[in-house]
């Protein structure tokens, strides 16, 4: 299951660097991602 999510998100240019996964965590993952993304 985990490797799944990690395969989605990948495009995102998001790293899953630890477990458990919640939803909450996702979309973290996600804001950072894009925070990084609009600073680089």
């Amino acid at each position: 299951m985990v490797n799944a999510v990690v395969d989605a998100l990948a495009p995102f240019g998001v790293e899953v660097d630890h477990l458990p996964l919640s939803p909450a965590t996702i979309i973290g993952m996600l804001d950072s991602a894009r925070a990084e993304a609009v600073t680089t």
